[in-house]
Order: C-alpha cells, then sequence, then structure tokens
C-alpha cells in the first residue's frame, strides 16, 4: 500500500479544549479504494464517520497537512498561506510574564499558544486580533539570547502591540503573521536591545 502520510489533526474551541479529532491518511489514487475499504470496516464497528478523497495538489505539488507544517517550521509564511488558503496565524491565551518589555519602554503581551507549530525564532510584523478588534503590533519568538542563561530558555512568544493599552491578561488574541523583520539576535547588553 502507497502511503505518503499519516498524520492527527484536532479540532479545538475558544477555551482550548479539543471538540473532534481527525486521522489524516494520505494514499495514491491507486490505493485509496483499498485503504477506503480496509477502514470502513473498522469506522462502522466505531461509528466513526469516513470520507475518502484524492490527493490535492496545487502548482503541481501535493497540499497536505504535514507540507504546510513543514512551511512554517521553515518560515516559508507565502508558500503556507497559499496552501492554506488564509494566513498563518498562532492564537493563545495572554498569561504574566517578567515585564521585561514593560522595563524598556515596550509592553508585551505574552502568549501560550494552543498549537505547537511555529514560525522560526525572530521578529515578526504581526496583525493582532483581540475579540472583534484589529491591531498592528511585532510579535517577537525565540529564547531572548540577550538575557543570561538564555540557553536553557524555552522559545517564547511576546507581542507588543500598537496603541494599546488593555489589560488581557487571561484573554485569547490571534496574532496573524505579516512579514518577518529579522531572525534572532543577541545584543551586547540590554540599552543596545532597547535602542534597535
Amino acid at each position: 500500500v502507497d502511503i505518503i502520510s499519516i498524520s492527527m489533526e484536532q479540532a479545538r474551541n475558544k477555551s482550548g479544549k479539543i471538540i473532534h479529532t481527525f486521522l489524516l491518511i494520505f494514499v495514491t489514487a491507486e490505493t485509496k479504494d483499498k485503504i477506503q475499504y480496509t477502514n470502513l470496516k473498522f469506522c462502522k464497528k466505531n461509528i466513526i464517520k469516513l470520507d475518502a478523497a484524492r490527493l490535492f495538489k496545487l502548482n503541481g505539488q501535493i497540499v497536505s497537512s504535514s507540507v504546510i507544517r513543514s512551511l512554517i517550521q521553515e518560515g516559508n509564511l507565502k508558500k503556507a498561506s497559499l496552501f492554506l488558503g488564509r494566513p498563518v496565524y498562532v492564537i493563545g491565551k495572554v498569561t504574566e510574564g517578567k515585564a521585561l518589555g514593560r522595563k524598556l519602554g515596550f509592553p508585551t503581551a505574552n502568549i501560550i499558544p494552543y498549537h505547537e507549530i511555529l514560525p522560526p525564532v525572530g521578529v515578526y510584523a504581526v496583525r493582532v486580533l483581540f475579540k472583534k478588534d484589529i491591531f498592528f503590533g511585532m510579535a517577537y519568538i525565540g529564547v531572548k539570547p540577550t538575557f543570561a542563561n538564555s540557553n536553557n530558555n524555552p522559545i517564547v512568544i511576546e507581542a507588543h502591540i500598537f496603541n494599546f493599552r488593555k489589560n488581557i491578561y487571561g484573554k485569547d488574541i490571534k496574532l496573524i503573521f505579516l512579514k518577518k523583520i529579522r531572525s534572532e539576535k543577541k545584543f551586547k547588553d540590554i540599552a543596545a536591545l532597547k535602542n534597535q
């Protein structure tokens, strides 16, 4: 059987709770009927809906979730957006951080994403959606190499939202990635970071 890829996708509601789980099996057209017949017996037994569809190609390339994830992780946001049919974005909950951005004069929203697929570390121009309001800003993905012990730091997502003064701790926001500004950079000191 010519199986191209197998992946599991989960749909979540706004609070992050999983509401549906999908198992996606990508096969060649020649083996699709065999796969469908084999899985149909399993799905009927377990009351699972089964839909089989032929592979979709765009500009000669197979479009699949694994391909799209790879494009995002490689930083090819333009092609990932084309395959998705929408911009690449991340939704997450705003949590309290160490207020380092505020001390530098650029307060940031620290975001815990609801999914793990992120663009490469760096600084991005973003559009920010909070409830029904739209703002613009800059987002940072990285380990804060300018600060001590950055090798042990987890990857964080922070967003400085222009002309924004609301308290949004515990709230969900969406960051839509528009353009990568630069890669992650270690500055010689905090003053240099502030003056960039």
